[in-house]
């Protein structure tokens, strides 16, 4: 029989190369993403920034260790826009868990004040960080679908033109959880099953989000506040 030091050598050296096999593999397959997500964004007309934790501050109303990774920047429909992952770990130990979403966001033309309509509970969180109110426009059928809740009613009501919430109404199975006006960008974030997100699906986020963004009421952005009153998105 070998020396019982010897065969805890032998476990610790297969366990060492189990644990160098798993880094090795996971590196391999971030390598492979982000060569798949340069190859998109260069088709694409966008650029791959890779991690950005400036980003993770905007994200400060979602309880839990938050990270953004996979960056991706370009222009669509002339608006600055930005598809990412988020994900947002929650819990320790056996308890811990991680939602993964795909968020995309288009820089408004000017500062607003901030305004969120949400359909599964995600956008709802949003705006009660910042203290805001729902907001019921008058409107059965779209009060029934979405949850609207802003720091200025007459903003609201400014951008919720009838056209405004038939195009809404129209667009919400693109836009899965809503959006948020959120200060200086417009944000529609989608819940993905793992930790990966599809670019292809985020700029059909982005063009809706730009047809969104060009139905809003030219005096809308007149009446903006100065810039700094709203610093951007805490979400």
């Amino acid at each position: 029989m070998p020396p019982v030091g010897l065969i805890i050598a032998l476990i610790l050296l297969v366990v060492a190369a189990a644990v160098v096999a798993i880094v090795l593999a996971a590196r391999a397959a971030h390598a492979r993403r982000v060569a798949e997500l340069q190859a998109w964004a260069q088709r694409n007309g966008f650029r791959y920034e890779g991690d950005r934790p400036d980003l993770v501050s905007e994200h400060a109303a979602s309880s839990g260790r938050r990270s953004v990774r996979h960056v991706l920047s370009g222009n669509r429909h002339g608006y600055s826009t930005l598809i990412y992952e988020l994900s947002v770990r929650t819990g320790h130990g056996d308890s811990a868990r991680t939602r993964n979403y795909q968020v995309v966001a288009l820089d408004l033309p000017s500062p607003t004040p901030t305004l969120s309509l949400s359909r599964e509970g995600f956008g709802s969180r949003v705006l009660e960080f910042l203290g805001v109110h729902d907001l019921r426009v008058g409107d059965p059928v779209f009060d029934e679908t979405y949850r609207v809740e802003t720091s200025d009613a007459g903003f609201a009501m400014a951008v919720l033109t009838p056209d405004m919430r038939s195009w809404l109404m129209t667009a919400m199975e693109y836009l899965d959880s809503g959006i948020s006006f959120t200060g200086r960008r417009l944000v529609s974030s989608r819940h993905t099953s793992g930790s990966r997100s599809d670019p292809d699906a985020g700029l059909v986020t982005a063009d809706y989000l730009a047809g969104t963004l060009a139905r809003v009421p030219a005096q809308v952005w007149r009446a903006a506040p100065p810039p700094g009153m709203y610093p951007g998105p805490q979400w």
